[in-house]
């Protein structure tokens, strides 16, 4: 009898502490969107090995401390490649701090043929005017 009575206190116990908990709600879930990233700078080098895989590192910056790293979308080709970064923007109603936060994107490539390869990275520029604008950074890398 005892051991039942301690198996329903303990499963008891378990509910209420899963009810408690899920009770607790992050502020900051499900509040973000993605946007396209304001680019602080850029780093590609400038000759690769065709096939071999390299990294094209994006520094980025949000305007406040809660924004986060996004995601990035890559397209093009062999040797044209485009490059978007995005981090997500804050959109719930709680209070940030108001730093600039910066984030680093790396991404990895491989160009399929020799010769000279093109890498756009699409960017945001902000306006202080509030009408942000698109933007292309190109780098051009040799290929050997």
């Amino acid at each position: 009898m005892g051991d039942v009575l301690v198996k329903r206190v303990r499963l008891a116990l378990a509910v209420v502490a899963a009810l408690g908990l899920g009770a607790c709600v992050n502020p900051f879930e499900n509040t973000y969107e993605n946007r396209i990233a304001v680019v602080d700078s850029v780093a590609v080098p400038e000759t690769v090995v065709v096939r071999r895989r390299f990294a094209v590192t994006i520094y980025s910056q949000g305007p406040n401390l809660c924004w986060k790293k996004g995601p990035d979308s890559i397209g093009g080709t062999n040797v044209d490649v485009d490059i978007t970064p995005y981090d997500q923007a804050y959109v719930g109603s709680g209070a940030c701090a108001q730093a600039i936060a910066h984030f680093t994107h790396v991404v990895t490539l491989a160009l399929g043929a020799r010769g000279t390869g093109t890498i756009d990275i699409r960017h945001r520029l902000r306006s202080v005017a509030g009408g942000d604008s698109l933007a292309t950074i190109t780098r051009t890398v040799v290929v050997e």
